[in-house]
């Protein structure tokens, strides 16, 4: 379920991630002109299974009907509630296992105070 960044595609994951993976690329040419941290993807599909086994899938199916023909008055106060539920949707135990050996492959120590990540590369700090 969890790619590694560089396999993001616009269809699969979105197109925040494959512009992620595209600099990611274009950093690994070699230019020293910007770094980029390494990272994974969950793709499309991967709320949908958190939501599912939380068993929130028919409050979500509800929301997502009421948010789809809300009234602008309205509309912010579903957002919110929606919001709120997905919060509440977890990746199952694998999922976070396959996120924690990715992330361990990556990471080499931080220099950073207080980084969550702990990502830095051969060439210095990412300023995470």
């Amino acid at each position: 379920m969890v790619l590694p960044l560089s396999s993001a595609q616009p269809t699969t994951s979105g197109a925040k991630a494959a512009s992620c993976a595209e600099l990611a690329r274009l950093e690994s040419r070699g230019t020293g002109s910007f770094r980029t941290p390494a990272g994974c993807v969950l793709p499309y599909g991967a709320m949908d299974l958190a939501i599912r086994a939380a068993g929130l899938e028919p409050e979500f199916v509800q929301l997502l009907r009421a948010v789809e023909n809300a009234d602008l008055t309205s509309l912010d106060g579903l957002c919110g509630d929606l919001q709120e539920l997905v919060a509440q949707a977890r990746p199952d135990a694998a999922t976070l296992m396959e996120i924690g050996m990715l992330v361990e492959l990556v990471m080499v120590g931080c220099c950073c105070p207080g980084c969550f990540l702990g990502c830095c590369c051969s060439l210095g700090c990412l300023g995470c």
